[in-house]
């Protein structure tokens, strides 16, 4: 089955039925919301488009003022004007907006639109009929269709003579089309619309003979396609996309703070920071806070200073050492000069210090607990 007829006695193919369905859904739900928009924002009056070529249903409704809610009928209302505060001004209402759909506004295929009303600033034109330009489109339509009929009878027959008589029978439609045209510059010719299947198929689908290889498709813009998987994806996009799909995304201009955010903070979960190493576990307090402020405020030598004993930086009469010295060679700590030199958690007895220190001064002029190596990054 590859058509229906419909309760008004209109026999539609499949493809035409769900083209024009799809179309006037989407109209509806996109005018819905435009007007939930209008009554948030405290506007309760709408104008109605003017299109070209208006069908007998819409010509009553065309760039007449509606009320989005409220009782229906004509009347004149006072409303405040849209600049001025305490300022009345007249406004003609032809109606509601509901009653102008139950009397055929906004029907299948509809093209008029509506849009917010501003008391004393929106200008109202007069409408102008054109029954001639409704009837030429019509005619138009009928054209298609005929061009549509004999492009299928070619394609379904087995004989020669029959595809040439079908074949013919196209070319005078179209010559018709042509014709037809000339006598009505204000249309164009939609050539999809002479072709098999829906209009909106693409121009392969349309056109392909059956057997035949689909031809090679343009990839879409790669950075706006994985940008609009963040923007309307569910909790799970995320982790489905790779790192370059996220990087591809970081790409679009059409991604705001809140998409960034998203993929940051899943590359935070793929990526987590290292641990912050363990704490000194000398057990005393004042010595861990040294060996924090020791790496906070000692930076590491440059690369200039790389081979030399920190006790050798800034004396260039001193002949240069090697850093770290060899296995057994003294190593004489200095905290003061900022040694990047490993500190050790052991302590050894000094005779360096005076006898008059107590024990505990004396165990910390050669007690170092240094917490990292000289190279481990300060926290």
């Amino acid at each position: 089955m590859t058509s229906f007829t419909d309760r008004a006695g209109r026999r539609w193919k499949h493809t035409s039925y769900a083209e024009m369905a799809v179309r006037t859904a989407v109209g509806r739900a996109a005018t819905e919301v435009h007007m939930r928009t209008l009554e948030a924002a405290g506007v309760e009056l709408v104008i109605v488009s003017n299109s070209p070529r208006e069908c007998p249903l819409c010509r009553p409704w065309e760039t007449r003022v509606l009320a989005i809610g409220g009782p229906g009928g004509a009347r004149t209302v006072e409303v405040e004007h849209g600049t001025r505060d305490d300022e009345m001004v007249p406004v003609r209402v032809a109606g509601s907006l509901d009653e102008a759909r139950r009397a055929g506004l906004q029907h299948p295929n509809c093209r008029h639109s509506v849009s917010a009303y501003t008391p004393g600033i929106t200008r109202t034109e007069t409408a102008r009929p054109d029954p001639e330009g409704y009837e030429a489109g019509q005619r138009q339509r009928e054209i298609e269709r005929a061009i549509r009929k004999y492009k299928r009878r070619a394609a379904a027959v087995t004989k020669p003579e029959e595809r040439t008589a079908a074949n013919a029978k196209t070319r005078q439609w179209q010559s018709t089309m042509r014709d037809h045209l000339t006598a009505h510059p204000g249309l164009r010719r939609l050539r999809a619309r002479e072709q098999e299947g829906a209009s909106n198929l693409p121009p392969e689908q349309r056109t392909r003979a059956p057997g035949q290889p689909a031809p090679t498709r343009t990839a879409p813009s790669t950075p706006y396609v994985q940008a609009a998987r963040v923007r309307s994806g569910d909790d799970g996009t995320m982790g489905e996309m790779t790192d370059d799909e996220m990087g591809t995304a970081m790409r679009a201009a059409s991604l705001d703070d809140r998409d960034r955010n998203l993929i940051a903070s899943e590359l935070d979960r793929r990526y987590p920071p290292d641990p912050l190493p363990a704490p000194a576990a000398t057990g005393d307090a004042v010595e861990d806070l040294l060996a924090d402020l020791d790496d906070a405020l000692n930076p590491l030598p440059v690369p200039e200073e790389w081979g030399r004993s920190p006790a050798m930086l800034g004396s260039p009469t001193t002949s240069p050492q090697l850093w770290p010295p060899p296995s057994g060679a003294p190593v004489t700590p200095s905290r003061a000069s900022g040694s990047p030199g490993p500190r050790h958690g052991k302590c050894t007895p000094s005779t360096s210090t005076g006898s008059t220190s107590t024990p505990k001064q004396r165990a910390a002029a050669t007690c170092s607990t240094r917490r990292r190596s000289p190279t481990a990054s300060t926290r």
